[in-house]
């Protein structure tokens, strides 16, 4: 295929994660692909099934690529902010994407490859468990704390006055929310579902002073409020969140008929966690594997520069020892410290002592400097200003 990607199958909240992206432009019939763009998208999948774009990491530039296989590391930021993988609610994949250039339509194309990857949230802090006193109307409920784990019990104990029987619920409450600048509140994808009777226990003619016990079940989802927002536009924004509540609902009958409820907010928090395999090898240890080298700039020598009006004419060598494969050469255009839109040139080969010729638009007569940034299959790396 024309691009394949290998991601983590596991990240972080807050933590970048690494994927290897393989470009097989011999799949095309041009010597010269004409790039417009290359890069990874982390994105989010959403009730109405289309994606939101959460960050993403550029591969490739504007420019012109010699047909062959070019293969890169990147990683991929993932903001604190991020909603972590939810069950069927919260999802995410990475795309690897590269847009071209069709010579015969003129058209832009685009071909992708996806991958899906699960965010774990990041490490919290404990949250403090505190007793349970309530008393309304007769019905009396001591708890000695509010925060359980999955299959432990909650022991209750109650004091009942002139009661012929009592029941409690362990209900789970979920919001997913999906809000974009189309629809707002009013989608009709995202309903808002009832709450979920995960487990109930009651006495029929209890004594007056007793205890009620109720099992979480082993797969309870821990209580949680996320709310992930990006700004489109002036006081525009896409919200997705999700929040998980638990609480316990009381009920008891008197002997006169008349019924008691509330309700009593309980925290889920995790149980044991899961065994993760530090042996395996990640993504990024792969690229390492590939003997990745940072080269100095010294080693790409300047053979010749010709300013054309606006045009830079640059002559380039390599005089390191290491032989380039699937070697990209971005030239990007620096104007009182800021910079210009980048160009990229793909070449399949850039042999040791061998030169090269490469040009740029300066788009701008008063640039102070070139900055030159190179890059091969084997993820060496070479950066290298030039001034002007």
């Amino acid at each position: 295929m024309l691009v394949n990607l290998e991601t983590e199958k596991i990240a972080k909240v807050g933590i970048p994660t690494t994927s290897s992206s393989t470009f097989n432009m011999n799949e095309l019939e041009e010597e010269q692909i004409d790039i417009t763009w290359g890069g990874l998208r982390l994105y989010i999948k959403r009730p109405c099934k289309k994606e939101l774009i959460i960050s993403k990491s550029d591969i490739f530039y504007n420019g012109l690529f010699e047909n062959g296989i070019y293969k890169r590391l990147r990683n991929i930021p993932i903001s604190r902010r991020v909603v972590p993988s939810i069950g069927s609610r919260i999802n995410y994949f990475i795309r690897a994407n590269l847009s071209l250039i069709n010579n015969k339509t003129k058209q832009e194309e685009n071909f992708f490859s996806d991958g899906s990857i699960v965010i774990k949230p990041a490490a919290t802090e404990p949250i403090s468990s505190h007793p349970i006193d309530v008393k309304i109307k007769g019905v009396a409920i001591n708890i000695s704390k509010d925060s359980f784990k999955p299959e432990e019990a909650i022991e209750m104990e109650y004091t009942l006055d002139n009661y012929r029987d009592i029941q409690v619920e362990l209900i789970q409450d979920i919001t997913t929310i999906c809000q974009c600048p189309e629809f707002w509140k009013t989608c009709v994808h995202n309903k808002k579902k009832p709450p979920i009777q995960r487990a109930v226990s009651n006495i029929k003619n209890p004594p007056t002073n007793g205890t009620l016990i109720l099992k979480i079940p082993k797969d309870s989802e821990p209580s949680h409020n996320y709310l992930y927002e990006t700004q489109v536009s002036l006081g525009v924004k896409h919200r997705i969140g999700d929040e998980n509540n638990w609480y316990l609902k009381i009920e008891a009958t008197s002997f006169t008929s008349e019924k008691t409820q509330f309700t009593i907010p309980i925290n889920i928090i995790k149980g044991r966690t899961e065994e993760t395999d530090f042996f395996a090898p990640s993504v990024g240890e792969k690229g390492k594997a590939l003997g990745a080298k940072i080269i100095i700039g010294k080693e790409i020598g300047i053979s010749s520069k010709v300013i054309d009006g606006n045009i830079i004419n640059l002559s380039l060598k390599n005089n390191s020892k290491y032989n380039f494969e699937g070697v990209t050469i971005q030239i990007t255009g620096i104007k009182e410290f800021f910079e210009m839109p980048p160009k990229m040139l793909g070449k399949i080969k850039w042999d040791s002592n061998q030169l090269i010729n490469i040009s740029y638009d300066k788009f701008s007569s008063d640039l102070t400097s070139i900055q030159l940034k190179i890059e091969d299959n084997n993820q060496n790396t070479v950066s290298k200003n030039i001034s002007l």
